[in-house]
């Protein structure tokens, strides 16, 4: 799932735009949420915190079924506290700027000793590359950007998001940019170890670049 509006709401809650729980419903079984709470209450406020803005969102229409192609914008201040998504959709991962290393998440509750050191760095994450990752199917995905030079500010990734009962499906009706890049994700699926680790399936440096270009064009409304 994508909590696309402000984290000031109580834990549980979200804007979601995958798996269709509404703002307001509960996603989290109860002790998990407590641990959680007890947890943010303990080690307090951090002063930095990711932010999501969504780039564009179309509805497709396959058989009885609407799923939802979307483009976010994520903002990676340095050792912010991680987003977490939940949800089963393809993802291509456009790195706009980095100034340091984007570590993916490790297992467990976000922010507890095990989960730190369990981080994996994302070594081939450079700024200009993308990177297909294939459905979690539930399991939580999150990044975080290591930077020790605080001048280069934040990370900025394009986060794509293409829902898995689209890959095989006619969408030659939609609008061109969902075609683009359920292509893109099609081919890339043939690469499936790679596109099931945390690094992903690279894709190739001008096809990057396009997509990218594809993303930042979508945002200004082109």
């Amino acid at each position: 799932m994508t909590f696309a509006g402000k984290r000031d709401r109580h834990l549980g809650a979200c804007d979601c735009d995958e798996c269709g729980v509404k703002p307001g419903g509960f996603v989290l079984p109860n002790e998990i949420k407590e641990a959680i709470d007890r947890f943010k209450r303990i080690k307090g406020s951090l002063k930095r915190t990711q932010e999501r803005q969504l780039v564009r969102q179309e509805a497709v229409k396959i058989g009885e079924e609407t799923v939802m192609f979307s483009i976010w914008q994520w903002t990676l201040p340095s050792e912010a506290e991680p987003l977490l998504e939940f949800g089963n959709n393809h993802r291509i991962i456009c790195v706009e700027r980095l100034g340091g290393k984007l570590q993916h998440i490790g297992t467990g509750i976000v922010g507890s000793s095990s989960e730190e050191d369990g981080r994996h760095i994302l070594e081939s994450w450079t700024a200009g590359s993308a990177h297909v990752l294939a459905s979690r199917q539930g399991k939580a995905v999150g990044w975080v950007h290591e930077n020790d030079n605080e001048t280069t500010g934040p990370a900025v990734l394009y986060m794509v998001k293409i829902p898995p009962s689209a890959m095989h499906a006619n969408i030659e009706g939609t609008v061109s940019w969902c075609r683009v890049i359920r292509d893109i994700c099609q081919r890339a699926l043939a690469s499936k170890e790679k596109c099931e680790s945390s690094d992903g399936a690279p894709l190739e440096a001008q096809e990057a670049k396009e997509l990218l270009e594809l993303c930042k064009s979508l945002q200004q409304g082109k």
